[in-house]
C-alpha cells in the first residue's frame, strides 16, 4: 500500500484475504497509516519479509483480525515483519486479534520499532 488507508471487513471470520502461497498478502509502504479491521490475513508467502504483512517503516493497527498459516521462507516474520531498521521507526498495534499458526521463523518480528499487544 502506498497510501495511508483504512480497510474495514465484515469480521475476521466472514473474509478472509488469501495471498495463495505465492506473495505477501499486505506491504504497508514507508511512511503511511494503515488500519485494517475484520478481516483474516492468510496463505501468504515470502523469501523476503513478512508473509502475511510486511509493515515497512509504517503505522499500522491491527482490530480484530486473524493473521494465520502464512509463511516467510527465512526467519523473516512468517505472520507480521515490523521493520523499522535504518530508519526513524515504524508501528504496530495489535487489538483484540490473533497471530497464529505462521511458519518461517516467528510468528511476528519487530526490528528498531514499537509494537502494542491489545486484548
Amino acid at each position: 500500500m502506498d497510501n495511508s488507508i483504512t480497510i474495514s471487513g465484515p469480521t475476521a471470520n466472514n473474509l478472509a484475504v488469501n495471498g495463495n502461497a505465492k506473495i505477501t498478502v499486505f506491504h504497508i509502504g514507508s511512511g503511511e497509516t494503515v488500519t485494517i479491521s475484520g478481516l483474516s490475513i492468510t496463505n501468504g508467502y515470502t523469501t523476503g519479509f513478512g508473509g502475511g504483512i510486511h509493515n515497512d517503516h509504517a503505522s499500522l493497527t491491527l482490530n480484530n483480525c486473524t493473521v494465520t498459516a502464512n509463511n516467510g521462507s527465512g526467519f523473516q516474520g512468517g505472520g507480521i515483519y515490523n521493520d523499522a531498521e535504518n530508519s526513524s521507526g515504524a508501528l504496530l498495534e495489535i487489538n483484540n486479534s490473533s497471530v497464529t499458526d505462521n511458519s518461517g521463523g516467528k510468528a511476528f518480528i519487530t526490528m528498531h520499532s514499537a509494537a502494542a499487544l491489545r486484548r
